[in-house]
């Protein structure tokens, strides 16, 4: 902020709103709309002195879990009534504190102006759009108020230690969920089966499940499929692509398997899935191009098969599951649907150190299947690092022998 000048970031979107101080607005993350307004008013001086405007009937999320800042601002009225107050625990003072015994504003806005923290010529950046109006009627027309997503952004694409530290977490519980999802492969499972598995595991450990894909036969092949009661084959691939959450944090993995004798065609398709991603993480350098690490994977890809056109090959995963920056051609980073935000961190097309992402060569193939690895990598100082450790060579399961009850494979790997 510093660098940009800027005298204050003015954070509303769920995720920056989390990212800035730790508090989720649950109406706010389930709306995702302007019906619910929450403000982060940082001031680039020090950030610790932050200050949280939300509606009252947020507040309760912030009393369990309180946010970074230096003082809370209800909007409107709880509905929640004191009772016996000898009976509270700690998270009902704080509550109580900022709802019932602090006067309230009529609006985020009502707030802003009655703080008056920010004054005539400095500048503000704000992270959105929605609130935009709102805030230029209540602040003096001497101070320059401006949309600048990439402000907030441009910090969230590094992450800090705390923050790779619940990642690597993520991807350890992911991965475990994967390997016991995998091992419950047998003859008449289904897609719903084996990611219920993936989900109780995920659960088990302390995480939460996000975006549990199993697709079986060509239902891999459509990216977006949800699970079904579709059920395995002999002789089919089954493509994983999932994720879990840590404290606000999210990984995404992806892997493939094959269930009995795979054909000449699948073994050749999952080598070069293998190849390209292995030449891929080796480019993914501080300082090397990520058009150029796309560049690499694509051009391997199409020379097996030439129908190939990936549009991108990566993004970056953190409060998001797709967040900037992205692995594509450098023309193509500005393309809806391929970016993820206006961020100049989406388009600068380089790698940096602290950087998290999700790195995924993939083919999808009607009739076929979907072939997909998917690695959460930190890039380091010392090259890029692979969180998760599965292998990228095809994992070929024999075909379970009749006598098998597929019940018992569910029940154990769901005991594990």
């Amino acid at each position: 902020m510093k660098r940009e000048n800027i005298d204050w970031l003015i954070a509303t979107t769920p995720e920056n709103v989390f990212y800035s101080i730790g508090f989720r607005s649950l109406g706010q993350w389930l709306m995702r709309s302007s019906k619910i307004e929450v403000l982060v008013l940082i001031p680039a001086q020090d950030p610790t002195r932050s200050v949280l405007i939300s509606p009252a009937q947020e507040l309760d999320v912030a009393a369990a879990i309180p946010p970074r800042v230096s003082k809370v601002c209800p909007v409107g009225h709880i509905t929640i009534e004191p009772g016996d107050r000898s009976l509270w625990e700690e998270p009902d003072h704080r509550l109580a504190q900022w709802t019932l015994d602090t006067p309230s504003y009529t609006s985020v806005y009502h707030a802003v102006e009655t703080l008056n923290l920010i004054q005539p010529n400095q500048r503000v950046a704000l992270d959105d759009n929605l609130t935009y109006e709102g805030l230029r009627e209540v602040l003096s027309p001497q101070t320059e108020l401006f949309i600048a997503p990439e402000v907030i952004q441009d910090i969230r694409v590094i992450k800090t230690e705390e923050e790779l530290e619940l990642m690597r977490k993520g991807v350890q519980i992911a991965e475990e969920g994967l390997r016991q999802s995998m091992a419950a492969l047998c003859t008449g499972i289904s897609e719903l089966e084996l990611g219920h598995i993936y989900n109780t595991s995920v659960v088990k450990a302390g995480a939460v499940p996000y975006m549990t894909l199993v697709g079986i036969g060509s239902n891999g092949a459509s990216p977006n499929h949800p699970s079904t009661n579709r059920q395995l084959r002999p002789n089919e691939l089954i493509r994983w692509d999932v994720g879990c959450e840590v404290d606000g944090y999210r990984v995404d993995l992806g892997f493939i398997a094959f269930y009995g004798e795979p054909s000449p065609k699948v073994v050749k398709y999952a080598d070069a899935i293998a190849r390209a991603q292995t030449a891929c993480f080796n480019a993914m350098q501080a300082g090397n191009k990520l058009s150029e690490v796309y560049q690499i994977g694509f051009d391997m890809m199409k020379a097996v098969i030439p129908a190939y056109k990936r549009k991108h090959l990566g993004h970056g995963v953190g409060v998001e599951l797709r967040e900037p920056p992205i692995i594509a051609p450098k023309e193509a980073q500005n393309e809806r649907g391929v970016t993820f935000d206006r961020s100049k961190q989406a388009t600068a097309d380089l790698l940096e150190l602290g950087m998290v992402i999700a790195l995924e060569v993939l083919y999808y193939e009607l009739g076929l299947g979907g072939f997909q690895i998917e690695d959460t990598i930190i890039v380091t100082e010392q090259g890029p690092v692979r969180l998760n450790k599965l292998p990228y060579e095809l994992t070929v399961v024999p075909v379970k022998d009749k006598d098998h009850n597929k019940q018992e494979v569910i029940n154990e790997a769901l005991t594990k």
